[in-house]
């Protein structure tokens, strides 16, 4: 079945005579999207194929089970496809209670199955439906309990627990059924995972890696299936073994296992072949994204294995067309009429694959050898599961080195850093130090820091204050208080137990510091042990972070997702303008990335050229070349001196545009501004919702934006049902030039998720500050 044979089985004698066009290598089939083109709209496009193609081979009476047949044991292994079938598909995001799906799970339920493989993945199914499943996934769980062999450390294909062959792949599978039975409670023997354990350590080669029943060189597939099931039961079995820190255990031999298994696949990975034993390419790749997932890495050696690997399933299995947007599966390899027609069980591992791969990463854990950054391995594993298990979705974590691109950091909201060491490179470290710099470029680009002290010192936590006022002297750490969100953005709990501080630039935290606790060592033990809190507060850390669980998924192109120009607008055709941020006393720049990005986003999609320069407020009349927007953001209330007001009066009486924004939105900075602009003028402030400027009558290059999409916080927090803008402006010489946004823009051009923001989506900020901006510059022509 889906299983590595032995190689004298694998043999086939061909006695046909094929025509050298036959042979000719699938290189001849170039590949349509590249490793570093694709993008999650092209892995989106792929699944939603592959679940209809797998949808439409399904058989009336035996399901997706017609093309059971293959390979030794397959006998036994009936309703063993058209459970692999219905696991893709559930993880693909389909629901059990499609009409599509619903009765291939009732099948499921009613087979009595005979089979190990067969039955471990049915018990994976049951672990993913509702709590009145759970009979069937105690049943499945039982008999595969019934079904090991201790003298084998595994099972044989069918329930034969007097079996002494040793199978790597049926190991696989059976522990793969049991792990997601103990996750959902259902008790497993310790003696069992022991057993399993020392059976993979038995067979593990001297080079690391294993293979199928101990004989030939490693492969591919079956050292991903020992690492992967080693991965399991350290969580099960030894995730306390690594608590302790100031008196550590030597690794003991499962941890070297691991490490040289790990060593094995960054070697040898190769994206478009299980190596070792060049077939069963797909039942390879699901297991090397089991172990990408389980141990946290994002490459192999130089490899990023979920991009590399889903670009080659994509290139094999389906065609991209670029004028729909859409993906046909091929019925052949490659779409190659002289090859086979592909399997369903083939694409059922390739949608796992991408499926599982592709969801949002919780969490990176930033990886720093010049001290001990990983005292508890398995911490924000745990966390990541935990997590999936809470907001009732797949949720993933990864390790990021510190010194990997700081884009790469972006792959998750929150980055978590945990020690109980001082950080090394501090010493004789200035604000433009290259890890400081990185910090802060991940920082301001919309990042958040949880940092973590573990054991009882307190050299990490000094560390981390001392980083973040090198990154950010203009700010002050503070204790956070009772009615912070931390304590209570999704799960209340106490504030007196964990005691934390934060690092803020007015709209959101930058760093989170938890200054005692050891908060790493309730990760690492398991949420079944742990102080409840420990884990409700890191929820609340990453829900904020992520929007409430909207966190990008794995390729999502940030950029893509927020077009500046709108559909009814043509580009700017290089069209220049120049821009100017006020300098001011009050919190005048606190997202200092937000308009850099944002220019680069023009003058990569519309082609519109932005200068930007920082000038004093009190200089903005006479500066030359004259700007023509102003930007004055905030997020407190600030009384402008005489000369602030004396060159805002003068540069908007003179054709200038100022635009006063609360970022964050929040603050009362515009709601103050309007005020005080409007005695310095003379004239009240009007909705603009039908002005020129809104419906983009002024220009061709300007979108209609009478209908914006607001943040999720504002509409779900706030309550607003707004789908207007709700800009306001003083009119002077006919024309809005003060205007002011109560609500955030200048977070939402970073376009990073964030809970707590009160304003327009990024989509919608980024085409109302794009209009704004071509306003100015019409009206100064």
């Amino acid at each position: 079945m889906f299983f590595d044979l032995p190689i004298s089985q694998a043999k086939v004698i061909c006695t046909t005579l094929v025509s050298a066009a036959v042979l000719l290598s699938s290189a001849a089939f170039g590949k349509d999207i590249e490793p570093d083109e694709l993008t999650d709209q092209h892995v989106s496009a792929a699944i939603e194929a592959l679940v209809e193609e797998l949808y439409e081979r399904k058989d009336a009476n035996s399901f997706w089970d017609s093309d059971r047949g293959r390979g030794d044991g397959s006998q036994f292994q009936t309703g063993g496809y058209t459970a692999l079938v219905v696991l893709s598909l559930l993880y693909a995001g389909e629901s059990y209670q499609n009409p599509r799906l619903a009765d291939a799970i009732a099948y499921l339920q009613e087979l009595e199955m005979e089979g190990t493989y067969a039955v471990a993945v049915r018990a994976m199914i049951w672990a993913m439906l509702p709590p009145r499943f759970r009979p069937n996934l105690e049943r499945d769980a039982r008999w595969l309990i019934n079904g090991f062999s201790r003298d084998a450390g595994g099972w044989a294909y069918y329930q034969l627990p007097t079996t002494t062959v040793r199978d790597n792949s049926l190991r696989q599978y059976g522990g793969l059924g049991l792990w997601e039975a103990a996750r959902r409670g259902v008790r497993v023997p310790n003696q069992l995972w022991q057993e399993l354990e020392r059976g993979y350590l038995e067979m593990r080669l001297a080079d690391g890696g294993w293979n199928y029943r101990g004989s030939g060189p490693a492969t591919g597939s079956m050292t991903a299936a020992g690492v992967g099931t080693l991965f399991m039961i350290q969580d099960i079995m030894h995730a306390g073994d690594r608590v302790r820190i100031r008196s550590r255990p030597d690794p003991s031999e499962a941890e070297r296992a691991l490490e040289s298994g790990l060593n094995w696949l960054s070697e040898n990975f190769k994206p478009d072949e299980n190596p070792g034993r060049d077939q069963y390419f797909y039942y390879y790749l699901y297991g090397v994204e089991r172990v990408g997932l389980a141990s946290g890495y994002k490459y192999f050696g130089e490899h990023d294995w979920y991009r590399e690997g889903a670009a080659e399933l994509i290139h094999r299995l389906c065609a991209w067309d670029p004028q729909t947007e859409t993906m046909t599966v091929h019925r052949t390899l490659y779409g190659d009429g002289r090859r086979a027609r592909l399997r369903s069980d083939d694409l059922a591992f390739a949608l796992l694959f991408l499926s599982r791969g592709r969801v949002p990463v919780a969490f990176n854990k930033l990886e720093d050898d010049r001290l001990r950054w990983n005292n508890r391995p398995r911490d924000v594993a745990n966390l990541s599961r935990w997590l999936s298990d809470e907001t009732a979705g797949e949720l993933n974590w990864q390790i990021v080195g510190i010194d990997t691109s700081v884009e790469e950091w972006f792959d998750a909201p929150v980055l978590y850093f945990a020690s109980h060491q001082s950080i090394p490179w501090l010493d004789g470290a200035d604000e433009s130090s290259p890890e400081v710099t990185r910090l802060r470029s991940y920082l301001e680009g919309g990042g958040m820091l949880f940092a973590v002290q573990e054991d009882t010192g307190r050299d990490f936590a000094r560390s981390i204050r001392t980083l973040g006022t090198l990154a950010f002297p203009q700010y002050e750490w503070r204790p956070l208080p009772s009615d912070h969100w931390v304590f209570s953005a999704h799960t209340p709990i106490r504030s007196d137990s964990i005691r934390l501080e934060g690092l803020s630039n007015g709209v959101r935290e930058l760093i989170i510091l938890a200054v005692d606790g050891d908060l790493s060592a309730s990760y690492q033990r398991g949420i079944s042990t742990a102080r409840q809190d420990d884990y409700a507060l890191a929820g609340n850390i990453f829900l904020h972070a992520s929007e409430m669980n909207r966190a990008p998924a794995r390729l999502a192109a940030l950029d893509d997702q927020a077009d500046p120009i709108g559909p009814d607008a043509e580009p700017a055709d290089g069209r220049r303008i120049r821009v100017a941020r006020a300098r001011h006393q009050g919190n005048w720049n606190p997202e200092p990335a937000a308009l850099d990005r944002f220019r680069r986003v023009l003058i990569d999609r519309d082609d519109l050229n932005l200068t930007i320069e920082h000038v004093p407020l009190a200089e903005i009349h006479d500066t030359q070349p004259r700007p023509d927007l102003v930007i004055v953001s905030g997020t407190d209330a600030v009384s402008f001196s005489a000369d602030q007001r004396d060159a805002m009066v003068r540069f908007v009486r003179e054709g200038g545009v100022i635009l006063f924004e609360t970022s964050g939105g929040m603050g009362p900075f515009a709601h103050d501004a309007e005020r005080r602009m409007r005695g310095m003028l003379g004239a009240e402030a009007v909705d603009l919702a039908r002005s020129e400027l809104i419906r983009g009558t002024f220009s061709k290059h300007a979108p209609d934006l009478s209908q914006v999409d607001y943040r999720p916080f504002t509409l779900d927090v706030l309550g607003s049902l707004e789908t207007r803008s709700r800009l306001r402006g003083i009119i002077v010489d006919d024309h809005p030039r003060v205007i002011f946004s109560r609500e955030d823009l200048s977070h939402a051009l970073l376009n990073r998720t964030s809970w707590g923001i009160n304003g327009y989506s990024p989509t919608s900020a980024r085409r109302l500050l794009r209009s704004i901006a071509l306003y100015a510059g019409e009206l100064n022509d």
